[in-house]
């Protein structure tokens, strides 16, 4: 070894100004491939061998020791708590576990009414009413088997694989299907229009000479069962805002029980009308 490998001084002991842990053995190894235990001031710089060490006499806490790994010097955390973590996403400002731990407690315990929309402040301020929380966060989300707006069916997304909906909750999806099931609808009266919201079966009762009107249809495949269910005194008649024919009839008749037609919507150069699927009885004419 070199002669000023080490200096003696008074009852000081033996001073070291490098220590190499020689590895190998071999000579050739002492140069670079050994790692080395060095001192001084200021963050180090000198290039070693990996699993090198350096004390620094000027340090404080987390930068006293610094270990060579990488090609590079990292501080080795010394105080309490400073385990270090690799925070990729850059959630915490701190690089220690302990810091870390502080930032999520400073984040639990800051929950408002306004974070979630809660009715309570400071939902988790308890810390030890987790449970109680939870709860909380059921009463914001709602339950699956509620029946209340904004909850059951409306909080379960569905996979469209086909896109055949444009709906992304079970409840808007089931408001997509169901309107093209015709369901029963009351007879509106003389003098209004017949809704055309979804698929419907509409009975038609007479008291005089009556009038309605039809609107174009409002989406592809939707369906209008009309039926004379009773006819007393007068004609029921139905003005449509389309032909209903090639003939090009718009207007039907009711006049007598059990006349009845079914119209369902087609698609005509970009517009939508209604189409005869089958008519018993009702009178077709154009006006």
């Amino acid at each position: 070894m070199a002669k000023t490998a080490f200096r003696i001084r008074d009852a000081a002991g033996i001073a070291v100004r490098r220590i190499i842990v020689w590895v190998s053995g071999a000579e050739s190894d002492l140069a670079t491939a050994s790692p080395s235990i060095t001192a001084g001031t200021g963050v180090p710089a000198t290039a070693e061998a990996e699993g090198s060490l350096f004390l620094r006499t000027d340090g404080g806490s987390n930068t006293t020791i610094y270990q060579r790994q990488g090609a590079a010097w990292e501080a080795v955390p010394t105080a309490a708590g400073a385990d270090a973590i690799a925070d990729t996403n850059t959630y915490y400002t701190t690089d220690t576990i302990d810091g870390a731990v502080d930032a999520i407690g400073v984040q639990i315990g800051g929950l408002t009414d306004t974070t979630f929309g809660f009715a309570e402040d400071n939902v988790l301020a308890d810390n030890d009413a987790i449970y109680a929380a939870l709860d909380k966060l059921d009463l914001k989300w709602g339950d699956l088997a509620a029946t209340a707006t904004g909850e059951g069916a409306a909080l379960v997304g569905v996979e469209d694989a086909a896109a055949l909906l444009t709906a992304t909750t079970v409840e808007a999806a089931l408001a997509e299907i169901v309107k093209y099931e015709t369901v029963l609808l009351a007879d509106p009266g003389t003098g209004v229009a017949i809704p055309v919201t979804r698929s419907a079966t509409v009975p038609i009762t007479t008291a005089a000479a009556e009038t309605n009107t039809l609107a174009i249809p409002t989406f592809l495949g939707q369906r209008l069962i009309l039926v004379c269910d009773v006819w007393a005194v007068g004609d029921r008649v139905v003005t449509v805002a389309s032909a209903v024919n090639v003939t090009g009839n718009n207007t039907l008749t009711f006049g007598i029980a059990r006349d009845a037609i079914e119209l369902k919507a087609i698609q005509l150069a970009g517009v939508l009308a209604w189409e005869v699927v089958w008519n018993n009885g009702v009178a077709l004419s154009t006006v």
